[in-house]
């Protein structure tokens, strides 16, 4: 049985907002969506998907478990890279450890 109890607060103007946030990312790198949504974990991708999740993160009040149902992810990765660019917006390297 697969747990969507987090759907239960599914907002359909936050989910497109969302999807706006990973087309505008995606254009600004100059890839497609569906590379941020895809496997691919190429650098300038994965910085695509940093930025993404972390804009999706502040500029939403989502969850990280419904963020990772959108990127398809998990939940603590979504999490490590949030963290990720907020430490390179901070001009530091991230640290698990911390």
């Amino acid at each position: 049985m697969r747990c969507v109890w987090w759907d239960k607060t599914n907002n359909k103007e936050e989910d497109l907002w969302i999807r706006d946030i990973i087309a505008e990312t995606a254009d600004k790198y100059r890839i497609l969506p569906d590379d941020i949504l895809g496997p691919r974990r190429t650098a300038k991708v994965a910085n695509a998907r940093k930025l993404a999740m972390w804009r999706a993160r502040h500029e939403t009040n989502s969850s990280y478990l419904k963020l990772a149902r959108i990127f398809k992810r998990d939940h603590s990765t979504v999490i490590y890279n949030v963290k990720c660019w907020e430490a390179k917006l901070e001009g530091r390297t991230y640290d698990r450890a911390r």
